[in-house]
């Protein structure tokens, strides 16, 4: 999934509140899960997090699409690294030891990782959120299957034992969940990157 769903950008651009509200339950966690990935303390992870949800607030009405994949994550992505940055400037200035003679080589040695690891975070937060969607149109069994096998990235053989399945079982709930889940994701994203 690399992509936000473009329609959704212009109705919060347009201060649509459902849509605000669905960018926010899409994008809260992922950003916050983000920051605590990277060490910020939850108290300052849900400072920054609100931080880059204001700015986006502010500053959608401006953002332009390029029409290319991942245009919104990327900037979201420097959105994000901006109050990383600041942060970590912050408690070099309260004293904290945030980096020595070498700060600047590993800072660009972390944007590096960052991108994928950023990459990759967004892909799954996007799947969390068209799961959540569809997940009351399956049987718990079913869902736990595929949340164990694809999401948590377990063996099959570990995910039959756990649920008493068999492994055949296993590999239908995940063909089953997956089908839909391209479905709503294609009602998701729509036309917008044609």
């Amino acid at each position: 999934m690399d992509a936000t769903r473009l329609t959704l950008l212009l109705q919060a651009r347009g201060g649509e509140p459902q849509a605000w509200n669905e960018l926010d339950r899409l994008y809260r966690p992922f950003i916050r899960g983000w920051y605590r990935a990277q060490g910020v303390p939850p108290n300052d992870a849900d400072d920054l997090t609100q931080e880059v949800l204001a700015t986006l607030s502010l500053e959608l009405p401006e953002f332009v699409h390029s029409g290319r994949t991942g245009a919104f994550r990327t900037w979201l992505r420097a959105a994000c690294l901006h109050r990383l940055l600041g942060h970590r400037r912050g408690e070099c200035q309260r004293g904290r030891p945030v980096g020595g003679s070498d700060f600047q080589e590993r800072l660009q040695e972390f944007e590096a990782a960052a991108s994928n690891d950023w990459d990759r975070e967004h892909d799954r937060a996007v799947l969390r959120h068209l799961f959540s969607r569809i997940a009351v149109e399956f049987e718990p069994a079913t869902l736990e299957a595929f949340e164990q096998l694809v999401i948590e990235e377990r063996p099959v053989a570990a995910v039959a034992s756990a649920l008493k399945m068999t492994a055949g079982a296993v590999y239908v709930a995940k063909s089953r969940v997956l089908r839909r889940l391209r479905e709503e994701a294609t009602r998701f994203i729509g036309d917008d990157l044609a």
